[in-house]
């Protein structure tokens, strides 16, 4: 069952039980069933949507913090105290010199990438998976469920219904899309309700739903 066939289901039930209008109904069954509502509108999210939703994860993805800059820049400074013996002023003002991006990102200027950053993470972990190019379903490794954010002892089948429901592509990443077909897979395994379904890899899947909330802006 798709996660739109179920709702309209639950707001048409809210509306005769209830008698309201149902634009009144759906705002109800909003509140009663708030992880349905959820579901339903990341699964609706348009292409559109979907593209801003990873172009966002890329850039995040591949921004270094301030944090970060700070660990690295430390880390050059005390490598050149300890290759030249200079004091702490005059290593931090070569690796000033030296090293202007690291420092541009400390003051919040810019957010160039580090040395052992990965450009672009998705096309990185898609590389990895490059035996999709067999024909047949890729192994469920720990780089490829990170890819659709599955747990690490996700099963082979969870994760064939997970890419499954990506439309078998690891990119664009459709956090909706993924998560109805593993509501779908748990119905099938563990016969239960649709919402059951839905709670049960809400708490299998964290991560995922994460993702399900933050794409259908919850």
């Amino acid at each position: 069952m798709k996660p739109s066939n179920f709702w309209t289901s639950l707001v048409q039930s809210t509306q005769a039980q209830m008698r309201v209008p149902y634009e009144r109904a759906w705002l109800l069954t909003s509140k009663t069933h708030p992880e349905a509502a959820t579901l339903m509108a990341a699964y609706g999210a348009t292409r559109q949507t979907v593209g801003f939703f990873n172009s966002r994860i890329a850039s995040t993805a591949a921004a270094p913090s301030k944090a970060a800059a700070r660990r690295e820049f430390r880390e050059k400074v005390d490598a050149r105290m300890k290759e030249t013996g200079v004091d702490y002023d005059s290593a931090f003002n070569f690796c000033q010199r030296h090293h202007p991006d690291l420092a541009a990102v400390m003051d919040g200027r810019s957010t160039p990438a580090f040395s052992n950053a990965n450009p672009d993470p998705a096309k990185h972990l898609a590389e990895l998976a490059a035996n999709v190019s067999t024909g047949a379903a890729p192994l469920a490794s720990p780089q490829t469920k990170k890819m659709l954010r599955l747990p690490m002892d996700a099963t082979q089948d969870q994760f064939e219904a997970a890419l499954a429901g990506n439309g078998g592509e690891f990119v664009p990443f459709n956090p909706g899309k993924i998560f109805a077909a593993l509501v779908e897979l748990e119905q099938k395994t563990n016969p239960t309700d649709y919402e059951t379904a839905i709670r049960n890899v809400k708490v299998r899947c964290p991560e995922l739903w994460s993702e399900v909330q933050a794409i259908a802006g919850k």
